[in-house]
């Protein structure tokens, strides 16, 4: 019984270790090195969402959408709760260009964490790339009323407004950007032409 003991305590310190190494390397944006210490995390404990979850994130970072998305299918189907892997693999499908799957995994966020303004600003983001204006505005308005202070989602509403020639509400999300970020020239140059 001892040497049981022994081995799972032996190897939950290895397991520790080597997440924590990979959270390390990525915090460092070496993200080659976090992915090879997560697989070593995952090999010494299949059934860690947290492990996908990270080691998906490094993916993603790297332009591989498409092990990122593995990686956060597999975090969610042993962490089905597990919001910010619906968020980010929303994220990966939307850089593909699959904005449907993109806002069907938001959503999942979404209902997981009402409260998340980055799952609204994002759904936002794919429901614009979808033409889809006045659900991207219902959707930033979320997210400004979660985090009001974020200049991104003022300007992609105020995008979002002049799409739909609505230029006073435009500039309006555009000045706001100014009030936040007043070095930002591109709410300048659109507020100037709404």
């Amino acid at each position: 019984m001892k040497t049981i003991l022994t081995l799972l305590i032996s190897t939950f310190f290895a397991f520790a270790d080597t997440f924590n190494n990979g959270l390390t390397a990525a915090n460092r944006s070496d993200h080659q090195k976090a992915i090879r210490q997560y697989t070593q995390a995952i090999k010494l404990d299949p059934n860690d969402a947290k492990a996908y979850y990270n080691r998906g994130t490094s993916y993603a970072e790297l332009g591989n959408n498409s092990k990122a998305i593995a990686d956060f299918t597999k975090a969610i189907k042993l962490d089905q709760k597990f919001a910010m892997a619906y968020n980010n693999r929303g994220y990966s499908y939307a850089e593909l260009g699959d904005h449907l799957n993109a806002i069907s995994d938001y959503s999942q966020a979404i209902n997981i964490n009402p409260n998340d303004a980055f799952a609204y600003y994002n759904r936002g983001n794919s429901h614009a790339a979808l033409d889809d204006h006045l659900k991207a505005i219902g959707d930033f308005t979320r997210a400004i009323k979660f985090n009001p202070n974020d200049a991104d989602t003022y300007y992609n509403r105020g995008n979002s407004y002049r799409k739909l020639s609505d230029y006073s509400k435009a500039i309006g999300d555009y000045t706001e950007v100014i009030n936040i970020n007043p070095n930002d020239v591109e709410a300048y140059s659109n507020r100037g032409v709404s």
